[in-house]
């Protein structure tokens, strides 16, 4: 089952399986994004149970793509987990709605749990989503390799609360389900 799972996280990163060459074409837009690549989040997790705090910086380093780099710390009683995770996103504006990204992105991970360390791969497909000004939405579907390899759906909001800070609600739908609330600060 966890490589048919894999399979399918594939297939929708690799676009070309379900689009020809000009339809996959009429998906993307090479052109300036609404979005800011650049920034860092603090935030309040629970994880079923555990809790802690999460601090993911992003930056970009060329045109269409970030580094992103997280770190997490979750206790549950006398337990701590530590998550550590690096990578890189690809993101391009879409062409029929230009409040609109594709984000696309994959990476290392690792988690130290005090009595158990494990380290895998990440893969990730989404979108972001430019209600209005202020209020924007995203979503993706993620592929985590750590332990039981596991699929996820991460689904996001981000409220400007004043000039280069938004607030940010977000939960995370996997065998282990997680909720966030924090606070995002655009450096650049």
């Amino acid at each position: 089952m966890n490589k048919l799972k894999t399979l399918g996280v594939l297939a929708v990163l690799n676009g070309s399986l379900f689009f020809s060459n000009a339809q996959a074409e009429g998906l993307l837009k090479s052109g300036p994004s609404v979005f800011n690549y650049d920034y860092v989040d603090l935030e309040y997790l629970d994880n079923d149970g555990a809790d802690g705090f999460g601090l993911r910086f992003s930056a970009d380093f060329q045109e269409n793509l970030a580094v992103q780099v997280s770190y997490s710390n979750l206790s549950a009683g006398r337990f701590d987990f530590d998550t550590l995770s690096g990578g890189v996103a690809y993101h391009i504006q879409t062409s029929n709605y230009p409040q609109a990204d594709w984000v696309f992105d994959a990476g290392l991970q690792t988690v130290d749990s005090g009595f158990d360390d494990d380290s895998g791969l990440y893969l990730g497909a989404g979108i972001r989503y430019a209600v209005n000004d202020a209020l924007e939405v995203n979503g993706s579907v993620n592929l985590n390799t750590i332990g039981d390899s596991d699929i996820s759906i991460n689904l996001r909001a981000l409220y400007e609360v004043a000039t280069g800070f938004s607030a940010l609600l977000e939960t995370n739908i996997a065998d282990d389900s997680a909720i966030g609330l924090g606070l995002r600060f655009y450096w650049r």
